[in-house]
């Protein structure tokens, strides 16, 4: 669903790597015409494990929308 105008839809995926601890994260940001504003792809090592790792996720995901 697009959002309406002047409004931005935020996407991110993540998933554990085969390495302990890890994972790869992905965001894409489209805005209300559905093109493409802004992405990032990051593989990211974790310290603790599914906790830390939704942390993380919103954590990026924020910083790429107010950026």
């Amino acid at each position: 669903v697009s959002p309406r105008f002047g409004v931005f839809k935020v996407n991110c995926s993540r998933v554990r790597l085969r390495e302990h601890k890890t994972f790869g994260l992905g965001i894409v940001v489209r805005d209300c015409n559905g093109v493409f504003m802004a992405g990032l792809a990051r593989k990211i090592e974790l310290h603790t494990e599914n906790q830390e790792m939704e942390a993380t996720t919103m954590k990026e995901v924020i910083k790429i929308v107010l950026s």
